[in-house]
């Protein structure tokens, strides 16, 4: 039960602070934000982005999964 109250304050708190910045950035220029708002999403940009971010992360999956098994420590990439 604690995990998942500590877990549910670091959400919050993230939700928090991203609010925050939203709100900030309409009030310091309400015309910037209402162009940002309006303006279709370049979908090629976004898929790029992803998979940048998905190539990213897996490798970091597999390095610390290197460093691991150089330590003597046996795991699995896989779950189950």
């Amino acid at each position: 039960m604690r995990r998942f109250l500590l877990t549910l304050a670091k959400l919050a708190v993230s939700a928090g602070l991203l609010a925050y910045v939203i709100v900030e950035a309409q009030r310091s220029d309400p015309e910037t934000f209402t162009r940002l708002r309006g303006t279709a999403p370049q979908w090629p940009l976004l898929v790029l982005g992803w998979g940048c971010l998905l190539a990213s992360l897996s490798s970091g999956v597999v390095r610390w999964h290197a460093v691991l098994r150089a330590l003597g420590i046996r795991t699995r990439l896989a779950g189950g």
